[in-house]
């Protein structure tokens, strides 16, 4: 989750719940350009537009490209000695002047970050002064910084032996399948999924030098910044599946499941919140929608939760249920000491001497997907819910921004009934930072409000499909073809419902939801083959110690966010933007390497 989606403002909100933008268009505008000559007052992302030979009173009006179907945004009125604008630089803008509401001049730009340009307004020509800097030094720097960051522990450790020797076991991970005797190790390629998660916080929340990918989309639409939430809650999952291996019972923890869940929304209060003001404090967070849900899922996966022992089943043994198979190793990987090589493996299945494939691919999702189903059930239930019920000023089904989007026909309908629910429970405790209120002159919405929260239970679901598909299959190949086909299935739904739904992180849509399950399936498979299966030395170790307490480490993150050692002013060039990114990516890999070497575990 990026810092625009949890950073919460010091100054209580100033404006009311409605707005009415047709009458504020009608209204003579008061806001007047900067001062000619005076120092703007600059931020990443931004250019300085000086506005030359225009008559006085004339309106400067913006659309930026990043606003769909939008109306012309005030910027300000032109008077004498007062000339200059900051625009966003971030996407092509179109800008115009209006002199007694004729269009004077209209012209589309792209800009770059930290450039000076001069609109001529009677000629209508956009002048450069200084270029400012484009973003392909920045992330040129970034990526292979982060390559580097990530490999180098492995380089280090293994330059004399040869990198492409054969893997060695370590005491704290497992490599192959789900083990069937209980054991403190962990498998190796869920603590390097969640290490990547983090480390890939990281850089969203130091904005990732200023790049577009690294930036929450601010309505529709979808880069790596959204990406990283969903994988996280996703390995949320994922974990506690694969940690319910070793257990039989399947009765719920209540006072651990409720313990979590206060821990994680107080810890979640004081990190999403850096003022002392009560009245204004925010009270959803990442965290307490991860308590959340996981209140949801937990009691699903423990009721469907069996022995380990029973859940192991192979394409041959479904046909021939009894059947004796030697260990091939190149096929059928277990863990050293739980069988000898020269013992025959015999695996039984749920299904019985009489099993056959309808009956088992039945069985399997009755089983291994039964958790998933439920909570995409309560999803489908929340998204009919929204497109039936209509909320004041807003029809049914509404899924817009609301604002100057639309061409202002909604001007009060921000996220529909999901946003107008936010607003009238929230209150002021309303996340008020979301970059759709500068875009579009917006409502608040919170990115982690209460509707949304049942369509991200899905991602948690979707790991936990992701565990049991692991528990399940011993055969590579079985575990690879499900995960490589579920996901690319759940890719096409998403965007095939994005024609009713859009896919929209603010919100926290279905079609989101669908899309991110799939790339976290996609994402698991590559890592799971990279780490767990290929033969070679190169196992991302520096991802897999932040990983291991990778809870600890994201509240660290958010804790000194904006604070040394962890972050501190470096300017506006996105150069240097992009080394104060890498920089929070190696303190995040540093705490790491020490609380591994202290052997410091955080659970809740």
């Amino acid at each position: 989750q990026g810092r625009s989606n949890h950073r919460h403002t010091s100054h209580p909100p100033t404006h009311s719940h409605t707005l009415d933008h047709n009458a504020m268009r009608m209204e003579s505008p008061t806001r007047h350009c900067l001062l000619e000559g005076a120092n703007p007052p600059w931020k990443l992302n931004s250019a300085l537009v000086s506005i030359a030979n225009a008559t006085s009173g004339s309106v400067f009006q913006t659309i930026s490209d990043d606003c769909f179907n939008c109306t012309w945004k005030y910027g300000c009125t032109v008077e004498e000695g007062r000339t200059q604008m900051l625009i966003d630089s971030l996407f092509p803008t179109q800008m115009r002047l209006l002199h007694n509401g004729e269009t004077s001049c209209h012209i589309n730009a792209s800009l770059h970050n930290l450039g000076r340009y001069t609109l001529d307004a009677i000629s209508c020509t956009l002048n450069t002064d200084e270029q400012g800097e484009d973003t392909l030094g920045a992330t040129l720097i970034l990526w292979i910084g982060l390559f580097l960051l990530l490999f180098s522990h492995d380089l280090y450790l293994n330059f004399k032996t040869g990198w492409w020797s054969a893997q060695e076991d370590h005491h704290e991970y497992y490599f192959g399948n789900v083990p069937r005797h209980r054991t403190t190790r962990r498998l190796l390629s869920v603590s390097v999924f969640r290490g990547l998660c983090v480390v890939f916080m990281a850089l969203a929340n130091s904005e990732g030098g200023g790049l577009v990918q690294f930036q929450h989309s601010t309505w529709n639409g979808l880069t790596v910044a959204d990406v990283i939430l969903p994988s996280f809650l996703f390995c949320a999952g994922l974990s506690s599946q694969i940690a319910m291996s070793h257990r039989s019972s399947t009765e719920i923890d209540c006072k651990r499941l409720l313990n979590r869940l206060f821990y994680l929304s107080v810890i979640g209060l004081f990190i999403v919140n850096k003022d002392s003001d009560w009245r204004t404090i925010r009270i959803m967070g990442v965290l307490q929608r991860l308590a959340i849900c996981q209140l949801i899922v937990y009691p699903m996966q423990v009721n469907s939760n069996q022995p380990q022992h029973e859940l192991r089943i192979t394409r041959k043994l479904r046909r021939f249920p009894m059947e004796q198979t030697a260990e091939n190793p190149d096929e059928y990987d277990l863990i050293t000491g739980e069988e000898s090589n020269s013992v025959p493996v015999v695996e039984p299945i749920l299904e019985g001497e009489h099993a056959n494939y309808s009956s088992h691919y039945f069985g399997e999702w009755l089983n291994v997907a039964s958790v998933y189903m439920l909570t995409l059930t309560l999803s489908f239930i929340t998204l009919i819910v929204t497109c039936l019920v209509p909320t004041p000023d807003c029809p049914a089904g509404y899924f817009g921004p609301g604002g100057v989007g639309d061409q202002g026909a909604f001007v009060n309908c921000t996220g529909g009934l999901a946003g107008w629910l936010d607003r009238v429970l929230l209150g002021s405790h309303i996340y008020t930072d979301s970059p759709v209120k500068s875009i579009y002159d917006s409502l608040d919405i919170d990115p982690e409000g209460f509707l949304g929260t049942f369509n991200s239970a899905v991602n948690v679901a979707g790991g936990a499909l992701a565990g049991q598909i692991i528990r399940w299959y011993p055969y590579r190949s079985e575990q690879y073809t499900r995960l490589i086909v579920y996901g690319t299935l759940h890719i096409g739904l998403g965007f095939l419902l994005k024609t009713v739904v859009p896919i929209n992180k603010q919100m926290w849509t279905l079609s989101f939801s669908l899309v991110t399950v799939g790339i976290s399936l996609l994402l698991y498979f590559v890592v799971r083959l990279a780490v767990d299966h290929v033969k070679t030395k190169i196992k991302l170790r520096a991802l897999a110690y932040v990983g291991d307490n990778a809870l600890l480490i994201f509240i660290l993150q958010n804790a000194f966010a904006g604070h040394l050692p962890y972050e501190f002013f470096v300017g506006f060039s996105s150069i240097s933007r992009a080394l104060l990114s890498l920089w929070t990516v190696f303190i995040s890999i540093t705490a790491g390497f020490v609380f591994r070497y202290y052997d410091v575990k955080f659970k809740l």
